[in-house]
């Protein structure tokens, strides 16, 4: 069976799915291999899913940790430059009770910094949480969120046995303690 025939078969069982849907937001801080200390930054999330079984469910996850704002030069008059890391990806997400839950992806990732092009690469997405229930079908919840991510570039150069410079991999990773809201 073609790839497509198996997903054209899936959507009619997913248009009558309950429906996992987050929102999150919170503070965290990011940590480059390439130098430089953690700073506190701004984080978010979003999700929007499926139910695969009562207590675990597939989704789409979007995370980010960044926007700092920097000025450009010492004396602050020039614009602010915000830049920071973005995760999207499928994941699942797991209830190992009634509050607490654990969830975790892979992805791609972007480095986004408006003074250049961004750098693009591959990450993972890995959280836990505890929700409290607001209903029969929403709850809020507190959570941790890492998402450690690698770029093949952005850790410098360095000069390579055949005598050319070459640029070396770098490897970031967010750390977030986020609150949200889940429609389940």
């Amino acid at each position: 069976m073609k790839p497509y025939a198996f997903a054209i078969l899936l959507l009619p069982s997913l248009a009558h799915a309950d429906v996992l849907v987050e929102a999150d937001f919170g503070g965290g801080m990011e940590h480059y291999s390439a130098g430089g200390s953690p700073d506190p930054w701004l984080g978010f999330g979003a999700s929007v899913g499926f139910w695969l079984e009562p207590r675990v469910a597939l989704t789409l996850r979007a995370v980010g940790v960044g926007i700092r704002p920097e000025p450009v030069d010492p004396s602050g008059l020039a614009m602010a430059r915000p830049e920071g890391d973005v995760f999207v990806g499928p994941g699942v997400k797991a209830w190992l009770g009634d509050h607490v839950w654990v969830g975790g992806g892979v992805g791609v990732a972007e480095h986004l910094d408006w003074t250049y092009d961004g750098q693009q690469g591959w990450a993972l997405d890995l959280r836990a949480g505890y929700s409290f229930a607001l209903g029969p079908a929403d709850a809020v919840d507190i959570s941790i969120e890492a998402t450690p991510s690698r770029y093949s570039a952005g850790g410098g150069v360095a000069l390579g046995t055949d005598g050319m410079l070459h640029d070396i991999p770098s490897y970031n990773t967010g750390i977030m303690l986020l609150a949200g809201y889940q429609h389940r």
